[in-house]
């Protein structure tokens, strides 16, 4: 936090630091978001070029292996590139 005069600069990464900027004493919030994971690009890419696409679906009464189960025939993880080795989709 800088302040010059009476005025406030918040410098945050929390973006519910947003909200400052309604308080009379802050001039201004600078917000820099965290980074993004590696695997972030990638997925983006292939979702805009429709390689990555998942049916909207509405999975009612169902438990946990079930969804699991769903999640294992519709998600196309096979339109991202994995590293040699690598199972399962991209690390979260």
């Amino acid at each position: 936090m800088r302040s010059g005069r009476d005025a406030v600069v918040i410098e945050t990464r929390n973006a519910h630091d947003l909200d400052q900027i309604q308080l009379a004493h802050v001039q201004a919030v600078v917000y820099q978001p965290p980074a993004l994971p590696p695997w972030f690009a990638e997925l983006a890419a292939a979702v805009c070029d429709g390689r990555f696409a998942v049916p909207r679906t509405i999975l009612g009464d169902v438990d946990a292996g079930e969804i699991a189960s769903w999640l294992a025939r519709h998600l196309p993880i096979d339109a991202l590139e994995r590293p040699s080795g690598a199972d399962g989709p991209p690390p979260a």
